[in-house]
């Protein structure tokens, strides 16, 4: 007798009822675990399936449970269909009766509820509740009118896009199809699924795929399965058009109201169909929204979800621990999650326990986000001991956002919305009046999202669900309500004593030490001066005629052999040194073309900082295990001891080449010139907040 989970009862029941097979990503959202979860539980089911003679099989990416029939029917027996035999959960009841409710004009009775929800009658009052603090976030009012029953009140355009996200939400892509093309599937236990008439979304589908599906930019099942279910939806309600109000069309409209009546005509030639303009308007706005939609600002879905909860809690610590908020920009924390993955899952190899003067000179500079990093990690990753190059690689990324990104005083809100009409720009407006720090306000629709930089705004509103939105946001009805409002002030109250009162840190470097005597620090000014002046006009951008055969070790021979005798005394020696320094751990830059060939020696005269451009690229691994192609070297040198304003100078300069994207691409392109004037600038402004005159 085979003895089985819940969970492997519900993925064996799934590999059953699909005999094409699925894939890895479809279990994991109809299970809701992570990926790693269904491969453990397919490695303890391998014995018990053997046993039986299955297998669960790989075939072209969709895994197929595999033996003969008689065996697949004993197992299909003694487990039975796991989701047919789950309890409804209170959530899904909830979702159930919301979009009961939102599907009919005329009341419903508490007790017919109950009855078609098989529980109690106290249980449905206790459920309302819920559902009518949920609806009316969307501007949607429930009504209780006593022996008359429940019903809704809301604009018809809120009510059928609110129905149509809890149909998403609840029904599996998968499951649809495979329930609206077999006419013998009743839906089983998922009565989501039957909430719609099954002969309208057969037929609603088939028009959709000879008129409109092949038509417009469909990337996915999901969509496919949206564009079905609003236009179904559309069909069931459009006895109510009256109470959609003002319809417009989006620019550019007419193609789709085109596709609009060649769906009708397909639709008519099996049931007559008939809609008014508001409908026609209402259903070409959809499928253009569809047409347009992509979201590449979201989160892959591959993703772990516990790493990602680990990460999210991790970046939150630093952000609480340094006043200054690193998750505002979904680039940055994008880059982070997918280093901070391959570190966790060990599909990358890690630096070495040693020191790379690159990264501790930036770890000496931001010591206090260096240590808020260490102090978060131990809480987010308890189990995971990173090395100390490591911890300062994470430095790198934290860093470079930190002087990259600049928070003002007048704050900029984004509003998103269906499609960017109508009492959006309502919202706007009330969003202005009531909130006097919000200065600027855009209206975005969902299809504009991957245009815009969310991280340059300090509010983000939406009038509908955005599931893996990257940035935090706050759902709000078209007109503000006024507790949305008093909501809105709370947050950015929190947000502002937060992070907006909090200046960049000072760079601490000798020649801000405050604590220094004024004469000491004057003389420190002078010959840090004098030290960079001599610095930055040694500074040449070189150009090597290297061969595609040479190895990197030879590109740093030809490259030692063209310093001059007055900086190094040994060029083989020095050459030695780099290419030691070269085994001890990666010197190339992440995410650029350039590497940072360095090394203190005795062999060393003075400092040196020069850059050479190779005529062929070499590859190399950078600081954070990735492979890249080299074409810039950045060669600095210095003697095995350096004064405390030599340090200084030269950190700034290793650590400025990484302190943001814009410094990257400088170092990474820049002529002698343009890299010149940057150190200068950069160490001008050192001299300035030195000595503050006004």
């Amino acid at each position: 007798m085979i003895i089985l989970t819940k969970r492997q009862k519900e993925i064996l029941s799934i590999l059953l009822r699909i005999s094409n097979g699925t894939t890895i990503k479809q279990l994991e959202e109809s299970v809701n675990v992570s990926r790693r979860t269904i491969y453990r539980e397919f490695n303890e089911l391998k014995l018990d399936l053997e046993q039986r003679g299955l297998t669960i099989s790989n075939i072209d990416g969709k895994y197929v449970l595999q033996g003969q029939e008689r065996d697949i029917e004993q197992l299909r027996e003694d487990i039975g269909d796991s989701p047919s035999q789950q309890e409804m959960s209170v959530s899904e009841r909830q979702s159930i009766l919301a979009a009961m409710l939102l599907l009919e004009d005329e009341p419903q009775k508490i007790v017919s509820l109950a009855m078609s929800l098989k529980v109690s009658e106290g249980t449905v009052q206790r459920d309302l509740t819920e559902v009518a603090l949920a609806l009316g976030k969307y501007g949607i009012t429930l009504i209780k009118k006593k022996g008359v029953g429940i019903s809704v009140k809301g604009t018809e355009f809120q009510r059928r896009q609110v129905l149509c996200g809890i149909l998403l939400s609840e029904i599996n892509d998968y499951r649809f199809f495979k329930y609206i093309g077999d006419d013998q599937d009743v839906g089983g236990n998922n009565y989501f699924l039957r909430l719609l008439p099954k002969k309208r979304i057969q037929l609603v589908t088939q028009a959709l795929n000879k008129s409109v599906l092949k038509k417009i930019n469909i990337k996915s099942d999901h969509q496919s399965m949206q564009l079905i279910l609003l236009t179904t939806i559309c069909l069931e309600r459009a006895a109510s058009s009256d109470n959609l109000g003002e319809i417009k069309a989006i620019d550019g409209s007419l193609k789709y109201q085109s596709l609009v009546y060649q769906f009708m005509a397909e639709y008519s030639q099996i049931k007559p169909l008939k809609l008014d303009r508001k409908e026609i308007i209402y259903l070409a706005n959809q499928f253009q929204s569809c047409d347009n939609e992509s979201s590449p600002t979201f989160y892959d879905n591959d993703q772990e979800l516990a790493l990602s909860l680990q990460i999210k809690s991790f970046v939150q610590t630093v952000s609480e621990k340094m006043k200054w908020d690193f998750q505002r920009n979904p680039a940055f924390l994008k880059r982070l999650t997918t280093h901070i993955a391959g570190l966790v899952s060990h599909q990358v190899e890690r630096l070495p326990n040693t020191r790379i003067e690159t990264l501790t000179r930036l770890s000496e500079r931001y010591q206090d986000l260096f240590n808020a990093i260490k102090q978060a990690w131990k809480v987010s990753f308890p189990d995971e001991k990173l090395a100390q190059s490591e911890l300062q690689l994470l430095l790198l990324y934290f860093a470079n956002e930190y002087t990259s990104r600049h928070y003002r005083g007048d704050l900029k809100a984004l509003v998103i919305c269906e499609n960017g009409i109508g009492t959006s720009s309502i919202l706007g407006q009330r969003l202005k009046q009531e909130i006097p720090e919000v200065k600027k306000v855009k209206i975005s629709k969902i299809a504009q999202l991957q245009d815009l930089d969310l991280s340059s705004y300090d509010l983000i509103l939406s009038t509908l669900k955005l599931p893996g939105f990257p940035r935090k946001y706050q759902i709000v009805s078209p007109l503000l309500l006024d507790d949305e409002i008093s909501n809105i002030k709370d947050y950015l109250k929190d947000y502002q004593e937060n992070y907006i009162s909090k200046e960049a840190e000072d760079n601490n470097v000798y020649l801000n030490n405050s604590k220094l005597q004024p004469t000491k620090r004057l003389n420190g000014i002078a010959i840090g001066a004098l030290f960079c002046t001599e610095l930055v006009n040694g500074i040449e951008v070189i150009r090597l005629n290297n061969k595609a055969t040479e190895s990197l070790s030879q590109v740093i021979n030809e490259i030692t052999g063209r310093i001059g005798q007055g900086i190094v005394k040994d060029k083989k020696q020095v050459a030695a040194n780099l290419k030691r320094r070269i085994d001890l751990a990666p010197i190339g830059i992440p995410n650029s073309n350039m590497a940072l060939l360095h090394t203190s020696s005795p062999e060393v005269k003075r400092c040196y900082f020069t850059v050479i451009d190779l005529d062929q690229s070499l590859k190399m691994k950078a600081m954070d295990q990735t492979e890249i192609e080299v074409s810039r070297m950045l060669l600095m040198l210095g003697p095995e001891r350096l004064s405390d304003i030599e340090q200084d100078v030269m950190g700034m300069v290793s650590s400025m080449i990484v302190m943001s994207d814009d410094t990257l691409k400088l170092f990474a392109t820049g002529t002698k010139e343009e890299l010149q004037n940057a150190i200068a600038v950069r160490f001008l402004q050192e001299i300035k907040s030195a000595i503050p005159i006004r």
